[in-house]
């Protein structure tokens, strides 16, 4: 998590940082409705485009700066943290359909972590250095961690929940129950060994659960080589999960 970031031009830095600080005479929402003191959200009954984008657009400088993706983080944030968000989504070709639905980024903490440090661990005792909210729609970063692998992967937890959820919701997945789903990533991670993983794109975290399964996916997906990807498939068809579906 957090492997790197795309390095953009003095420029583009200047840009971010100019528009996202102070803001611009053309600031406005583009349509897109959000909640009080913050950025984000979408009107109702707009359909697949988002301003002048369509949902296949790659997400780019423009549509961070002068667009609604300039709409995807609190008024406060800072330039830095939102060129480092931005600097990933670029890098991973996240498009604006990936986005849509997301409320906003924060490199704050989640609500219960303020007080753990910059290293908390969730229930399960793995450090977290990103989460996403998925009843608020929220993808939380460290500032220090906003980089390309947990933006990506953060979203990646966006957009699977977005398009299976009314099926992980009910708790099944392809006709299996999410606990299953769980045993099923097990029994198939005796079966690799850690080096196996990391020449998939994936590690050990990426068999705790579906749902993290899911989000490394959309991860190899975005940045992985097409030998990574052909592996994640294999796990997907062994537990019977449509990728393709999941992250259309």
């Amino acid at each position: 998590m957090g492997d790197g970031e795309l390095v953009v031009n003095t420029m583009q830095k200047w840009q971010i940082r100019e528009l996202f600080q102070f803001g611009s005479s053309k600031s406005g929402h583009y349509g897109h409705k959000g909640i009080p003191g913050h950025r984000g959200g979408s009107v109702s009954g707009s359909g697949p485009t988002f301003g002048f984008w369509v949902a296949t657009d790659m997400v780019d400088e423009t549509y961070l700066t002068k667009g609604p993706g300039k709409d995807l983080f609190e008024e406060d944030a800072l330039g830095e943290d939102i060129e480092a968000f931005g600097s990933a989504m670029m890098e991973a070709k996240i498009t604006v359909g990936d986005l849509s639905g997301i409320n906003y980024f924060t490199t704050k903490a989640p609500p219960g972590f303020e007080d753990k440090g910059a290293h908390f661990e969730d229930d399960r005792g793995y450090g977290l250095l990103g989460r996403y909210d998925r009843v608020g729609k929220i993808v939380y970063a460290h500032t220090y961690a906003a980089g390309t692998s947990t933006t990506v992967h953060e979203i990646g937890h966006h957009v699977a929940q977005r398009n299976l959820g009314p099926i992980i919701m009910t708790r099944k997945v392809s006709g299996q129950s999410v606990f299953a789903l769980d045993s099923a990533l097990k029994t198939y991670k005796r079966s690799l060994t850690v080096e196996d993983m990391a020449k998939a794109g994936l590690r050990q975290y990426s068999f705790s659960r579906i749902g993290e399964f899911m989000a490394d996916a959309f991860k190899v997906r975005k940045l992985g080589t097409p030998e990574q990807n052909q592996k994640v498939k294999e796990v997907a068809d062994f537990l019977k999960v449509d990728l393709e579906e999941a992250f259309k």
